[in-house]
């Protein structure tokens, strides 16, 4: 058992057509580091938390300049341009603890609206969301989804849904590999956006440079090809790690994506928060920060958060399941003489 953190989320994407590719895939691991930011002066930077920081290749920045041009020197047309929807089918989750709390509650409740990560962040796990949707339409409860953590990484189906929820908005930064900040919503009601006043300053070049993430996506065989490869490793270096450190992976398996939860081989949380400053600071590794679970909700003193991604290999969580026993090993040490 383990929390979920519940967040909001939307998805739309313009509508392309993108031919496919005879020749043989680009391979992924270590040689797609040079596509994005990783490598300086022969340094590699070891990237476990993806999306955060370094999630755009180096190709869609030069995409994102090229419309930063255009709209510079010709506003006028810029903003008459008109925007398409690319559709995606998703998976299941469980909805058990959330179906019981309703019943147990049905003749009081009071919800006006829900909200829930399609993928929650920590740690993270898909929720079935369209039996989510269809859970709390039985209790005329409105949804608004987010959807940060699935575009790129999970399959999506909006149709399912569309008809329960208000909102389903998203980043496309995290995955599908967009300059940030590129947050869409998809809105189900009716006109929406002129409620707002006009922000004059936003940045809006990230959304044109989704297309060119497609075709970036393509030139790598394509949707599955990636996710099936992230998800492999994901599910791979759960298993390697928690062997290695003697721990566990929290979350079960048909609620991983590219993104695994491992518990840390130490019951001191102070350790964990030292450990992931000395990966990054020393080691050029990031994780996420050190999270932990109350023991009401399951008591993990200590896991992280890491993901999978196409520039990685099996050797990088090799690495990182070494580092974290020798730094943990070290300071443990140094505990002991003061």
């Amino acid at each position: 058992m383990f929390a979920i953190v519940f967040v909001t989320v939307l998805v739309l994407i313009a509508t392309k057509t993108i031919s496919s590719t005879n020749r043989d895939p680009i391979s992924f691991g270590s040689e797609r580091l040079n596509d994005f930011f990783f490598v300086k002066n022969g340094t590699v930077f070891h990237q476990f938390n993806h999306g955060t920081y370094g999630g755009t290749p180096k190709a869609l920045f030069e995409s994102q300049y090229k419309y930063v041009e255009q709209m510079k020197s010709s506003i006028r047309d810029w903003m008459d341009g008109a925007t398409g929807y690319r559709q995606f089918t998703g998976p299941e989750s469980f909805i058990n603890p959330i179906t019981a709390a309703l019943e147990a509650n049905a003749s009081t409740i009071n919800i006006r609206i829900a909200i829930f990560s399609h993928i929650s962040a920590y740690p993270s796990g898909i929720l079935s969301v369209k039996e989510l949707v269809e859970l709390f339409h039985q209790y005329n409860i409105s949804v608004i989804v987010d959807g940060a953590h699935a575009l790129g990484n999970i399959e999506i189906n909006i149709e399912d849904i569309k008809s329960s929820v208000i909102f389903y908005v998203r980043h496309d930064h995290q995955h599908l590999y967009v300059p940030a900040p590129a947050i869409v919503d998809l809105a189900m009601i009716e006109d929406f956006e002129s409620r707002f006043i006009w922000t004059g300053t936003r940045d809006r070049t990230p959304y044109c440079a989704i297309l060119s993430a497609l075709d970036y996506r393509q030139s790598l065989g394509g949707e599955e090809r990636i996710k099936n490869y992230n998800h492999d490793l994901a599910q791979y270096g759960g298993r390697y790690l928690s062997r290695l450190w003697k721990t566990k992976i929290l979350s079960p398996e048909n609620m991983q994506s590219s993104i695994t939860n491992i518990q840390l081989p130490t019951n001191n949380f102070t350790q964990c928060q030292i450990i992931v400053g000395q990966l990054y600071n020393t080691y050029n590794t990031m994780v996420s920060g050190a999270s932990n679970i109350i023991p009401e909700l399951g008591n993990v003193p200590c896991y992280l958060r890491l993901s999978a991604q196409i520039y990685q290999e099996k050797n990088d969580w090799h690495v990182l399941g070494a580092l974290v026993l020798n730094l943990l090993k070290e300071l443990i040490e140094i505990q002991a003489i003061q």
